[in-house]
């Protein structure tokens, strides 16, 4: 207990302690945002691969003249696209896996079985069927952060000599922005 009070009284014999000075600093906070589009809320970007929906152009005969169907995607008819605001972007149609196999019509939908039978089919922009989308034809998305519908419509054209059996096509479609 002594020495106790022998420190404190020679602590207080020094006078009152040097104040330390603060020290101040700064750190630097970023964030850097690049342009984004998502389809059927998915996101896209970095090479992702989406799925833009399903065409089913039903069940008919051989013997049919025309048969048509309506994109569905998941956020219902069409696709959805919602980029951030200010961002430039245009949805195409690059290619179908049996485009050369089209005759008049752009692509065609390959008996899944034989490989050899072919239907042919158009896409179209309007629910008339008038407007026909082409290959690389690039559709304008407005980026403004709202999700915007862009419906798609197909027409497949019967012809003689088809075979019963299950058709079906891949078409690659690209969101550039």
């Amino acid at each position: 207990m002594k020495f106790l009070a022998t420190l404190l009284l020679g602590g207080a014999a020094l006078g009152p302690a040097a104040q330390a000075q603060p020290t101040t600093g700064y750190i630097d906070a970023s964030l850097r945002l690049t342009p984004a589009c998502a389809v059927n809320d998915v996101a896209g970007g970095n090479g992702a691969s989406v799925d833009f929906g399903t065409l089913d152009f039903g069940d008919t005969t051989t013997r049919f003249e025309r048969q048509d169907a309506v994109l569905a995607g998941s956020q219902g008819e069409g696709i959805a696209v919602r980029c951030s605001t200010g961002t430039a972007a245009s949805l195409q149609v690059m290619v179908g896996s049996n485009d050369a196999h089209g005759g008049p019509a752009q692509h065609a939908l390959a008996n899944v079985t034989t490989g050899a039978s072919y239907i042919p089919y158009d896409l179209y922009l309007d629910s008339a069927r008038t407007q026909v989308l082409r290959n690389d034809t690039a559709i304008p998305i407005v980026g403004d952060g709202s999700s915007q519908k862009i419906p798609l419509y197909a027409r497949a054209f019967g012809a003689p000599g088809l075979t019963a059996g299950v058709y079906s096509d891949v078409l690659t479609l690209q969101l550039d922005f």
